[in-house]
């Protein structure tokens, strides 16, 4: 027969998708159930890409999800429920560990090999947090089992961290040179278990990092330790490393209880894991030990038993386990287990992610264990009689557990025990004993060991007759034992497949209310009380309706709150044995029982009967309160479990005597109560001696006769059956059925009734609240017009006092407005005053420059009037020079014409009709009239010269005086705002006596010139009378310089040289344009004058405001 491979999933280039196309089943083999692989992408030079390993895998706590990282930072999720795998993210950087959150669903701790820790949601894949503080790589993740904090460890610190802030909260560092290799949480507790270099294991708490306890290693080679495991319950630790041998230490002693040396081939231990053992009620001691070698073997922390292995030896290339099939299955160099104990996931050698299937690797950790009630051989003296006392004296008999090693030939591992103790092997010898008996009759009850309780105190040999003696001498059981021997009293099978199938059918219908009907402040124990009474409602359905059945089990679920198992066989034994003929009335009281009570009562206390029916009351009254019970309401913790050893080490009906007897004890307080203090006396405690009641109970028993003794009517003790529980059919069925049904039809008529109720509070609800609607819509309305009319009046209020209060800013700003013209006045007035002090500086700054502009000003027309002098001088004497050469030329030319014309005369009258000399005459005429006309033109030529450069001269003369007077002008502008009236009137009286001297002496210029040109004319008429003679030539070298001539000296008229003489006898024209310059300027100055007047009227009329 071929064997089934498992599912092969490969990640390469996938970011999501299904796990599988079919539901995988593991194979019966190997266990393996899916190999996932990751690779490179393929490119077209390769076929198959290179792998991409993974390091690290971890499961959630509902063991529903797998994470997985590789060393390039993808980390990915798997959800087996869902048959889907998604790529969660990608973080670029190898994975050192990886941790789920204990509480939180949605957290995921992945290490980095940077020394940062990411904190991701694994719903949406979004990076919660960063975590930094570890200078190396981090190497272990540890939650707390409450979700509050997590702890971080690498080779130089372990930090604490706050699940919920992300926060760093405490670091701890090891000693100089040692450094920490692990640090974990145990499990239900306060304290952190740390593991440093030096194998030094240390306690402390959680909050404050105190320092506990310290747990010792014997003397001998050194472990050194690489890895911790802490069991589920807290109960023991281990610790592995370089070494063959396993550490165990309990917990709760803080000893170390054994030493487990693992197989030859195993050199040093990698990881360690707990198991999950689901028939162990929660208790794992099963432990995963991963090995250099490859192999992760499982075996159990209490027996010392190999129970499987996984793996390939990494060495030899061969499976762990002899099968064909596991060439499958590859070394593994990490695993992990789910909370469940069902799945293990490793990674392997080659980078791959291995999952296992667990049940169908080792089918016996989810069976349930053997039953720890065990049948004893019969000791050297069997046969005793029932009822009689047994012979033997001898002592309870303990056996200390070896010291020495004894290795297990069929598991290869091998077990050392510590002072601690250890479980004995199955087939050691132990005795069976008949307990005795009460008045005659026998019970039947064996005493056993218990496999737990046996590993802490060694293993106990019980002679019951033993027992029986030290219950009738103390009264009582060992506290430290008293649950054992009432397990082994009772013969408890521990049917674990009977009662998971009762509790699978979940919660019984009568009892879905229970914390209503008996309500209970642990929620722990209201379920497991819920619980334990739905599997006994399923076992019987008489227990569904008997309305006692809560507080009658209620202590023992108490006792036995650790283990639901034995709680529930507890229970149904006592029901079973303890409550005989209490249904066969139902659902009416117990009618015989309580008529067996009110027969023994009255044989031995016919007073108290007689007082109870005085007052009315019946057995359902003092008895039935007690036995409903088993007194559990009027007796103390320890006075009720000093009955209960009694009560379970004797015959059922012993409970009743028990009752009789605490009615008996408390007689005297009973004949003072009336009828309304009974049902008080029976619901609470009473001060009673125990151990008085306990005595009379037996002396009841013996003493009572036989036709009344309910020893008849009670059957021997039963146990419950192994494998399957015993039907319970001691009831009226008839009247159960007709119950039920009647509760069914009722629960419907209930349900049609309570549908109908629904439809009508319902109806009545809507109406209710259309009507609560519509008040509400009017009382909102009326609000409304309420809230408008205050709203209106507050309006006008608001308008009402913003009139006010614009009243008032306009009132301010007036105010203001008045201050601030204040202000502004006074401001004005000191500028006013700055702006006349400023003013008077820059007065007198101008004053300053018109003075000395005045002083520049009259000494340049001083030069200019002494170079005008100089001037005229030079040219009076260059006249007189041209008119003394003139002259004498003019003389000459006359006189040459006059000895000319009388020798013409003279040869006219010699040479009367001659022509030629009359043409030669007037050639010579003509030609000395042609040098005087051209000698003229060149005077005339010269004249305009001369003018022409004295015009030059006069415009630039006058360029200079209009620049000197637009100074002058723009000086005088300036100082029209600042003179005042008495300099302006000095200017003015200066400027008109300057005006009468300008008109003197332009009158008597005016004079001169008439007189000069009278002259002139009259010489020019008798120069026009005189014969004309030829003219001489005219010196122009020697002539004054144009600038000395006036334009209008020389006119182009003047052509006659006779009037030559009389032209420079005439004054110059440059003197009369300097007058007219000067009456210019006299104008000028008059405006400026006037100018500066009107300014300094100006500048009082301001002065005056």
């Amino acid at each position: 027969m071929s064997k089934r491979k498992p599912a092969v999933l490969d990640l390469t280039g996938k970011s999501d998708g299904n796990l599988w196309t079919c539901k995988p089943s593991a194979s019966a083999e190997d266990g393996l159930l899916a190999h996932i692989m990751h690779r490179h992408a393929t490119t077209s030079s390769t076929l198959h890409g290179r792998a991409i390993r993974f390091n690290r895998v971890a499961f959630c706590h509902t063991s529903n999800k797998l994470a997985a990282a590789d060393q390039l930072g993808n980390v990915f999720l798997i959800t087996l429920r869902h048959n889907r795998f998604s790529l969660l993210r990608r973080l670029g950087v190898a994975c050192t560990a990886l941790e789920f959150a204990t509480v939180s669903s949605c957290e995921l701790y992945v290490a980095l090999s940077d020394g940062a820790v990411h904190c991701l949601n694994w719903k949406s894949g979004e990076l919660v947090a960063t975590l930094r503080g570890h200078s190396s790589s981090v190497r272990y993740i540890s939650s707390h089992t409450d979700g509050r904090f997590f702890m971080t460890t690498s080779s130089a610190e372990a930090i604490l961290w706050d699940a919920k802030t992300h926060q760093r909260l405490r670091t701890l560092n090891g000693a100089q040179g040692v450094g920490v290799q692990q640090a974990l949480f145990l499990p239900i507790s306060n304290t952190l278990i740390t593991c440093f270099k030096d194998d030094s294991i240390f306690a402390w708490t959680i909050d404050s990092l105190q320092y506990q306890y310290r747990l010792v290693v014997h003397d001998g080679p050194a472990p050194k330790f690489r890895a911790l495991a802490a069991s589920s319950d807290g109960r023991f630790l281990v610790a592995g490393g370089r070494s063959q041998f396993l550490h165990v230490w309990a917990l709760d002693t803080r000893r170390l209880a054994r030493v487990i040396e693992l197989p030859s081939a195993v050199r040093r231990v990698e990881h360690l894991f707990f198991i999950k053992d689901n028939c162990e009620g929660g208790v794992s001691q099963s432990i995963g030990v991963v090995c250099q070698d490859g192999i992760t073997r499982f075996l159990r922390i209490d027996t010392c038993r190999l129970l499987f292995e996984l793996g390939v030896c990494n060495s030899s290339g061969q499976s762990a386990t002899t099968s064909t099939s596991q060439a499958q299955v590859e070394s593994m160099i990490h695993s992990t287990v789910s909370a469940d104990g069902r799945y293990v996931a490793s990674v392997s050698d080659t980078g791959s992610v291995q999952l296992f299937n667990v049940e169908t690797v080792c089918p016996q950790l989810s069976q349930p264990p053997a039953p720890l009630v065990r049948t004893l051989v019969a000791d050297s003296k069997p046969g005793r009689a029932v009822g009689k006392k047994p012979a033997s004296k001898a002592p309870v008999s303990i056996r200390k557990p070896a010291l020495a090693s004894t290795p297990s030939k069929h598991s290869g591992v091998a077990c050392t025990a510590s002072d601690t103790g250890d479980e004995t092997a199955a087939g050691e010898d132990s005795v069976v004993v008949p307990s005795p008996s009460q008045s005659g009759t026998g019970n039947g009850h064996s005493i056993v060991a218990d496999d737990s309780e046996a590993a802490a105190v060694g293993e106990m040999a019980v002679d019951v007759t033993k027992l029986y003696s030290i219950l009738r001498g103390y009264g009582r059981y060992p506290e430290k034992y008293r649950l054992f021997i009432w397990r082994s009293v009772l013969r408890l099978p521990e049917n674990h497949a009977a009662y998971a199938s009762l509790c699978n059918r979940g919660t019984h219908v009568a009892f879905q209310d229970i914390q209503e009907k008996y309500p209970v402040k642990s929620r722990k124990l209201l379920r497991q009380l819920q619980r334990t009474l739905s599997a006994l409602a399923h076992w019987s359905p008489i227990f569904g309706e008997v309305t006692f059945l809560a507080p009658l089990i209620f202590p023992f679920i108490k006792l036995f709150s650790n283990n639901r198992l034995l709680a529930f066989e507890m229970c149904a034994t006592l029901l079973l044995n303890y409550t005989q003929h209490w249904f066969d009335f139902h659902p009416h009281l117990p009618v015989g029982v309580l008529g067996m009570v009110e027969s023994v009562l009255a044989h031995h206390d016919i007073g108290l009967i007689r007082h109870f029916t005085k007052n009315n009351i019946t057995s359902a009254g003092y008895a039935w309160p007690l036995l409903e019970t088993m007194l559990s309401e009027v007796l103390t913790r320890e006075e009720w479990l000093y009955g209960m050893d009694n009560v379970l080490s004797n015959p059922p009906h012993y409970l009743l005597f028990l009752v009789i007897s605490y009615l008996i004890a408390c007689r005297q307080t009973l004949l003072r109560c009336k009828s309304k203090d009974f049902d008080f006396f029976f619901k609470h405690r009473n001060a009673i001696d125990i151990g008085q009641v306990v005595k009379e109970a037996y002396r009841l028993s013996e003493s009572t006769p036989c036709d009344i003794h309910p020893q008849s009517e009670y059957k021997a003790c039963e146990p419950l059956t192994k494998g399957q529980y015993p039907v319970f059919s001691d009831y009226p069925k008839y009247a159960v059925d007709y119950q039920r049904q009647e509760r069914d039809r009722i629960r419907q008529e209930e349900l049609e009734l309570l549908r109908e109720r629904q439809a009508t509070i319902a109806a009545h609800q809507s109406k209710t609240q259309h009507h609560r609607d519509e008040e509400t819509f009017q009382r909102h309305q009326q609000m409304l017009a309420e809230a408008e009319q205050e709203q209106l009046a507050q309006l006008e209020e608001e308008d009402r006092k913003l009139h006010e209060q614009r009243m008032r800013l306009l009132a301010l700003k007036r105010e203001v407005q008045a201050s601030d013209m204040v202000a502004m006045d006074a401001t004005r007035r000191r500028l006013m005053e700055q702006q006349v002090a400023q003013r008077e500086a820059e007065l007198k700054r101008l004053d300053a420059q018109v003075d000395r502009k005045a002083r520049l000003r009259h000494e340049e027309t001083q030069l200019a009037v002494e170079a005008a002098q100089v001037q005229s001088a030079e040219m009076e004497l260059q006249k007189a020079m041209l008119e003394a050469e003139m002259s004498s030329q003019h003389q000459a030319a006359d006189t040459a014409l006059k000895h000319a014309w009388a020798q013409h005369e003279h040869d006219t009258a010699l040479h009367t009709g001659t022509s030629a000399a009359q043409q030669t005459i007037l050639d010579t005429r003509r030609k000395q009239q042609k040098q005087v006309f051209e000698a003229q033109q060149r005077l005339a030529r010269l004249q305009q010269q001369n003018a022409a450069q004295h015009g030059k001269a006069e415009v630039q003369f006058r360029a200079r005086i209009d620049t000197l007077e637009q100074e002058l002008e723009q000086l005088q502008v300036d100082r029209q705002k600042l003179l005042n009236q008495g300099h302006a009137d000095k200017l003015s009286q200066t400027l008109h006596g300057a005006e009468l001297r300008e008109r003197h002496q332009q009158q008597t210029t005016g004079n001169t010139s008439a007189t000069g040109q009278a002259s002139a004319g009259g010489a020019h008429t008798r120069a026009a009378q005189q014969p004309r003679a030829p003219l001489a030539t005219v010196n122009l070298t020697d002539s004054p310089p144009a600038s000395d001539l006036s334009m209008s000296s020389l006119s182009p008229s003047d052509t006659d040289p006779a009037d030559t003489s009389a032209m420079f006898s005439r004054r110059p024209k440059a003197a009369h344009d300097e007058e007219q310059l000067l009456r210019e300027v006299t104008n000028l100055r008059r405006r400026v004058a006037k100018r500066l007047q009107d300014g300094s009227r100006a500048l009082g009329l301001s002065d005056t405001n």
